[in-house]
Parts: structure tokens; sequence; C-alpha cells
């Protein structure tokens, strides 16, 4: 059995400086109306309900995680970070075509997005036009990298998929769902060895992907 593949991560927030931070609600800030996330090298404010509907699609809690996104853009409704996460949840329940809609939303407002463009092709049937511009944006963006090899992987293109998954790998190192989704293209390939250690690399890290599913394929590729 080869594991299945994860969905595409939800990107950290715009200045949001990661779990590591240091939360405490902005001094003057009515009713909590934002936090502070003090880091070793800078400081950065986020709107509260961004934040913690951030950390609560992280922590796998859907429910509050959409509240806080709607709460989030009923304050501000061209919010970037909100729609992406109202689209990573569409995305979650399997409704695609919702999905669409928020990333054609986001690229209404923000033409240039390249998330929400690898996305979109992401998600447009598989041809040569959705191949050629998510090939285009690939070589510097790590999402359109993943969705390219999303799109080879479901045509079962396992060669070209890991090259596309290794290259989403590349430019976010530390993302553990690339890393997972490279180590299943590996093993498709019998490339047994190397496909452990990236489920390792995976489960040293955090992500979306199921940690039952990478333990289990690590522990039968190794040596008994």
């Amino acid at each position: 059995m080869v594991a299945v593949l994860t969905s595409p991560p939800l990107p950290v927030p715009a200045r949001y400086k990661g779990d590591a931070a240091r939360v405490e609600e902005r001094s003057g800030a009515p009713n909590g109306a934002g936090i502070r996330f003090e880091t070793q090298n800078n400081e950065a404010a986020v709107p509260l309900p961004l934040a913690m509907a951030y950390r609560s699609f992280q922590q796998g809690d859907y429910r509050a995680a959409e509240e806080g996104y709607r709460r989030m853009l009923q304050q501000d409704a061209r919010n970037r970070d909100a729609l992406l996460g109202m689209a990573a949840l569409a995305m979650k329940r399997g409704a695609g075509a919702e999905a669409a809609q928020f990333y054609r939303q986001i690229l209404s407002l923000y033409p240039r997005d390249e998330v929400a463009q690898s996305a979109l092709y992401s998600l447009t049937p598989a041809n040569e036009s959705s191949e050629a511009g998510l090939r285009q944006l690939s070589a510097q963006q790590a999402d359109a990298a993943f969705a390219l090899a999303n799109l080879y992987a479901g045509q079962n293109r396992w060669s070209e998929a890991q090259g596309a998954y290794f290259q989403a790998l590349s430019l976010d190192a530390g993302n553990a769902d690339y890393a997972f989704n490279l180590a299943i293209s590996l093993e498709h390939l019998q490339e047994n060895k190397s496909a452990a250690r990236y489920y390792r690399q995976a489960l040293a890290g955090k992500g979306t992907f199921d940690r039952a599913i990478a333990e289990a394929r690590l522990k039968a590729l190794e040596p008994q």
C-alpha cells in the first residue's frame, strides 16, 4: 500500500511569524482587536480573529477556523489570508467549486497573487493550459510546484511528480506536507531508501498529512 497525497497546505498569514512566536494582546486595541507576535528577529501585528483561525486550522479544529475567518472577513472583506483560509477549508471538505470561487475572489482583488493562481490551476481540469501555467509559476512558487506535482500524480506520472514535489520542497524546505508527498512519489518509483528519508523529515515537522499513515509507511520501509 502507498499512502494518499495531502491537499495543498494553508499558507502562513502575512506578517505571522510562526508557532514559536510569543502572543500578547496589543496595548490599546479595543476588545482584543489584535495581537502582537514577538519573535527573535522582529514583531508583527496580526488581527486576533485571523491569528486564532490559523491556529485552529493547524490544530485541525476546522469549525473554529471557519468562525475565525468569517469574523475576519466581516471586519475586512478584502483580507487575503482570510479568503485563502476559507478556500483551504473548502478544499478540506472536498468542495473544489467553492474553493475556486474564493481563489477567483482573491484574484479579482489581487490579480498577481501567485498562490491563488496556482491553486486555481490545480482545480482546473487537467489540460495543457493548466499544466503550462503551473510549470511557469513553479520555478519560483512552492505552491505552484506542489500543485503541478499533484496534477502529475493524478495522472500517475510519478517521475515528473517526484521532480515537482522536490522543487516545492527546495523552495520551502520546512514544509512537512511537501516532504510527505515527495516520499509517496518516491515510494511509487520504488526508491524506498529515499522515501523513508522524507517520511522521517515529514514526521519531524508539522503538517496536515496523516501522521499515522506516514509512521506506518516508514515502518514498512525500514529494515526489520
